[in-house]
């Protein structure tokens, strides 16, 4: 008997019921694509370079991430700043400012959420701004306000130091905003009184400066050991309250307090000397006040500049000149030294050193027409009237804005006729 072998099954090779498109027309699309990409290219080259420029920087991007996530970098290590700061608190101990700033600004690259040291750092550069006339120091003051604030938004005293800068520059209505903001957080802050109270007075809303400069003096009053440099701040702006008022006797007291809490910040002793003792003819005591000031701080320009005031105001003339040679030496780019010691030595004649000092104080931008005028009569002098030109017009100008009792516009116009050259 014969067995049968079943067939072995084959799959079907039926189609399906819907049939994909044919292989040559996929082909003539594809080439009909490539050939319309190419078109676009060619008539489009901006457009395609930079959209491929924008997909490589996309895809380098995402490259670059996903090499972070996995391989990071290895941190950065901080600074060690314990030796600069030491200078820095050291410096600043002994009325060094100019030292500690420079000791500061290193320290603060280690520790970038100090606002102590922030704090510190933006004082000294106010208050050795000579009365916020250095905007470039007053501006970088402003700058680390606003990296304190940054590194610690609730703390008050990187928008108090912020407000007493902008104060200091005279942005006075930009000043209220911060010292505003440093009482919402803190609305016992002493300092924070003192410094709105200042603000207060620069806006001439005495009502309001006074009544919280003295809530501030009576919370002062009531701590068991308060900090000299609060106690400073206070009364130093307590008796520049009292000045506006023309109060001179008065604002000693404060003043004084001020003073004698921290007699290392000349800018205390310079108020103290030049806006109460010389309102009241106390050159004496004046001249003690920065003399005293000056053994602390024998390169700050703005103590030898009152000094030399003061001097000049008692007769001395050989002590101002002394005081004026060491201030420009010990701060060459010093305008108002430089502009003094110019006008003396022209007076004294001694023309050579006296066109020295005008050049620079001019160079430096001088703006007491009598620098340019006598710097234009010492060229004439010389025979120079080509270089007269330019002081002549200069100082015309800005004594057309500027009083001045030391040179008229007639008088410019006068020394313009020596050298043929017209003003008006």
């Amino acid at each position: 008997m014969q067995l049968r072998v079943p067939k072995k099954y084959q799959r079907s090779r039926r189609r399906g019921l819907f049939r994909g498109p044919p292989r040559w027309l996929l082909r003539w699309l594809l080439i009909f694509g490539l050939a319309a990409l190419v078109y676009w290219l060619v008539q489009n080259p901006e457009e395609a370079r930079t959209h491929a420029q924008n997909t490589y920087e996309t895809v380098s991007s995402r490259v670059s991430n996903t090499r972070r996530d996995f391989f990071p970098d290895a941190p950065t290590p901080t600074p060690d700043v314990r030796t600069d700061l030491a200078e820095c608190e050291n410096a600043y101990l002994l009325g060094d400012f100019e030292e500690a700033i420079v000791a500061c600004k290193i320290a603060i690259t280690g520790r970038p959420n100090d606002v102590d040291l922030h704090y510190r750092l933006a004082h000294m550069m106010v208050i050795t701004s000579d009365s916020g006339t250095n905007v470039e120091r007053i501006e970088e003051a402003v700058d680390i306000a606003d990296k304190a604030i940054t590194a610690a938004p609730e703390d008050p005293r990187g928008y108090i130091i912020k407000a007493m800068a902008l104060d200091w520059m005279r942005e006075h209505n930009l000043a209220l905003g911060p010292a505003e903001r440093a009482l919402e957080i803190d609305p016992d802050s002493i300092l924070a009184k003192a410094v709105i109270a200042n603000i207060y007075r620069n806006l001439e809303d005495y009502e309001r400066a006074a009544s919280t400069i003295n809530e501030a003096i009576e919370q002062l009053e009531q701590l068991p050991d308060p900090d000299n440099e609060l106690v400073a701040q206070v009364y130093r702006n307590y008796g520049r309250y009292l000045i506006d008022f023309a109060e001179w006797e008065q604002a000693i007291e404060p003043y004084e307090t001020a003073y004698d809490a921290m007699p290392t910040h000349s800018y205390i002793a310079i108020e103290l000397a030049s806006q109460v003792y010389m309102s009241l003819d106390l050159y004496s005591q004046a001249i003690a006040v920065l003399e005293r000031v000056r053994t602390n701080s024998p390169r700050d320009a703005s103590v030898l500049y009152w000094l030399s005031i003061l001097y000049s105001r008692q007769g001395e003339s050989d002590s101002e000149l002394e005081v004026l040679s060491i201030c420009v030496d010990a701060n060459a780019n010093y305008v108002p030294c430089l502009s003094t010691l110019g006008q003396r030595l022209f007076w004294e004649q001694n023309y050579e050193q006296s066109l020295d000092m005008l050049e620079r104080s001019t160079e430096l931008g001088s703006d007491d027409p009598y620098d340019w005028f006598l710097l234009a009569r010492l060229y004439y002098r010389n025979q120079r009237c080509d270089l007269a030109a330019e002081p002549l017009r200069e100082g015309y100008a800005i004594r057309q804005s500027t009083d001045s009792i030391q040179v008229g516009l007639d008088d410019f116009i006068r020394a313009g006729s020596d050298c043929n050259i017209r003003l008006q």
